[in-house]
């Protein structure tokens, strides 16, 4: 399953996943734009719009780009419903450029763990340099990954079960990881067990995850040009997931 393919198929669960997504919209908007410098926010690989509805539900100019048809969909929807009138959403790779993109945002973010996507250097620096170059000279480029840098040593087979939801209609989500041998990469199936009035039904979908450890990050975002290149852990950022900043030059004075 590629990765487009394996959000297409979540995309009618996607709020499933969390206890409550309309609460994480709004949570996740009041954190991440504290760190943000200014408008219009690109998002890369905004999927139903977790990040970019609640931006643009407390004032912010957002354009959401996912790789998943299905999800840019349902973002839109959902932005409809909830009155995120500031927001854009779009069909969109983070690897390819965008003429009209050119030096036209002042923030671009990547949250959720979606860069270790890119398995390949070649892929994480398309997606980068991309970035960069629709970045305004000052813009900022936020990213949330898992700390690999931790699980590439523990290597769980599998993430906590979380069971969510109230009877008759529960369900049960859990993450099965198998890593390859040299702990660079693992497979996740993704578990969705739904309670319903004749039982209970399991959905899986299954893709594959970079262990992309910090140091491979910022040495590619350094070669892209970037400069400041820090990490915000989550006792300071407040986010669940580390978080890496990077900034766009701007230009010498004088």
């Amino acid at each position: 399953m590629s990765v487009r393919d394996f959000y297409d198929d979540l995309a009618a669960d996607y709020d499933a996943i969390f206890a409550d997504w309309k609460a994480g919209v709004h949570w996740q908007a009041q954190v991440i734009a504290r760190l943000l410098p200014e408008d219009p926010i690109l998002d890369i690989s905004a999927g139903m719009g977790t990040q970019a509805i609640g931006l643009a539900l407390i004032g912010h100019k957002v354009l959401a780009r996912d790789l998943s048809p299905a999800l840019v969909e349902r973002g839109r929807q959902e932005a409809a419903r909830m009155g995120a009138t500031l927001l854009g959403f779009e069909v969109g790779d983070m690897r390819q450029s965008h003429a009209e993109d050119a030096g036209r945002f002042g923030s671009a973010i990547a949250f959720d763990n979606s860069l270790p996507h890119l398995l390949e250097d070649a892929d994480l620096t398309a997606a980068l340099s991309a970035t960069f170059a629709a970045l305004r000279p000052g813009g900022r480029f936020l990213a949330s990954i898992r700390d690999y840098d931790r699980l590439a040593l523990e290597r769980p087979c599998m993430d906590p079960p979380r069971l969510l939801g109230v009877p008759p209609s529960r369900r049960l989500v859990q993450q099965v990881w198998t890593w390859a041998p040299d702990g660079k990469s693992y497979e996740l199936d993704h578990l969705i067990l739904r309670e319903g009035v004749d039982g209970w039904s399991l959905r899986t979908r299954r893709t594959r995850y970079r262990s992309l450890a910090r140091v491979e990050l910022v040495a590619a975002a350094r070669a892209c040009g970037f400069v400041d290149l820090t990490w915000l852990e989550p006792s300071e950022s407040e986010y669940y997931q580390p978080i890496f900043v990077a900034r766009k030059p701007r230009p010498p004075q004088g």
